[in-house]
C-alpha cells in the first residue's frame, strides 16, 4: 500500500478550495484509490500553527496504481494552471498496518 500526503502552503489560499474540490472529484475515480480523506479546520501543530493549511490524504493499493493516477493528473489541461498557482507538496510512501 502507498500513502500519498498532498499538503498546501498558508501562502496559496486563494486558488486552494477550487483546487482541492476539483481534485477531490478526479482522485475519486482513480483506479486503485482504496482511502481517500481530507483535512477539515484548521490544521493543529505542537509549538504553533504549522506552515499548512489543506491536506490530502490518500492510499492506493500499489505504487504503480498512485504513479499511474500522477500521469493522468499531468496530463489534464484543465489543472495546469492550478498546479502552476498553487502546487502542493507531494510525499509518498509505502505503508502497513503496525
Amino acid at each position: 500500500m502507498v500513502d500519498v500526503l498532498l499538503m498546501w502552503s498558508k501562502d496559496q489560499s486563494g486558488v486552494q478550495d477550487e483546487w482541492v474540490s476539483k481534485l477531490l472529484l478526479i482522485m475519486k475515480a482513480a483506479p486503485g484509490l482504496s482511502r481517500l480523506r481530507v483535512s477539515d479546520g484548521d490544521l493543529m501543530a505542537r509549538g504553533g500553527p504549522p506552515p499548512w493549511s489543506r491536506v490530502i490524504e490518500a492510499s492506493f493499493d500499489s505504487l504503480a496504481d498512485w504513479m499511474a493516477h500522477v500521469d493522468v493528473l499531468n496530463s489534464r489541461p484543465d489543472l495546469a494552471a492550478y498546479k502552476e498557482a498553487a502546487p502542493p507538496l507531494v510525499l509518498f510512501f509505502e505503508a502497513r498496518d503496525a
